[in-house]
């Protein structure tokens, strides 16, 4: 698949998750009731009652993505590794690893070495 073809699906991707995400976040928001007369009080707390629904969806995404992310980027050094591919970064100079089908895996570490990252995929 083409760089340009790739970069097409996950923006289609992304797009149609932040669609769910508000849609989702719209239909908790619905449920909102409140007791008072106050209009202004009213809408603060269906402020905050937004922002509490927009936490829990965010804190769900957010675990279930970080966890999926760091297994990618294991899952990138075990597939390199198998492959008796060098995965060591090297610091402050980004190193291509692997090359497949058009994709660049690359990882640059820190000026003192205690961290790599995926610098390109």
């Amino acid at each position: 698949m083409k760089q340009l073809d790739i970069n097409m699906l996950v923006g289609t991707m992304a797009a149609d998750i932040t669609k769910l995400v508000q849609a989702t976040i719209d239909t908790m928001d619905s449920d909102f009731t409140t007791e008072t007369t106050d209009n202004a009080k009213a809408g603060d707390q269906a402020d905050l009652y937004n922002a509490m629904n927009q936490y829990i969806v965010y804190t769900m995404l957010n675990s279930t993505y970080k966890k999926a992310f760091d297994s990618t980027k294991k899952n990138l050094d075990h597939f390199s590794e198998v492959l008796g591919l060098d995965i060591e970064g090297s610091p402050e100079i980004t190193k291509t690893i692997a090359e497949v089908n058009g994709i660049t895996f690359k990882k640059k570490q820190n000026k003192d070495g205690t961290s790599t990252l995926v610098t390109d995929l």
